[in-house]
């Protein structure tokens, strides 16, 4: 069963260049980036997972952020100077939650960690 979650979280920009990241324009899923849809996204949260970032639209979680973020969500662009614009928000973001179709305490324990994601 898919729940829908909706959390503010802190959603931050990259680009490919050497000041924002180390990589080679291949993400944490294997996939090449692409302005529009890449983004990374918490640990907790599945790659491929689609999420709706407010102000922003749809994106889906093909990178990860570093450990010492983990929890925020980070939009790619192509340009150093488009992801400076965009700095650091706290937006409303929506997504859905995989759960087991019989609640019980865990599984409901489960889904509300993956909703507390801006640590």
């Amino acid at each position: 069963m898919l729940v829908q979650a909706i959390k503010l979280a802190i959603v931050t920009a990259y680009c490919g260049c050497t000041i924002c990241t180390p990589g080679s324009g291949i993400t944490a899923s294997g996939e090449s980036v692409q302005e529009g849809l890449t983004i990374a996204g918490p640990s907790e949260l599945p790659f491929y997972t689609q999420v709706h970032i407010e102000s922003v639209g749809m994106r889906e979680v093909h990178d990860r952020t570093h450990r010492r973020y983990d929890g925020r969500f980070d939009i790619y662009f192509e340009e150093h100077e488009d992801a400076l614009s965009f700095g650091k928000r706290r937006l409303k973001v929506c997504f859905h939650v995989k759960v087991s179709s019989h609640l019980d305490t865990a599984t409901v324990g489960d889904s509300q960690n993956l909703m507390n994601l801006d640590r």
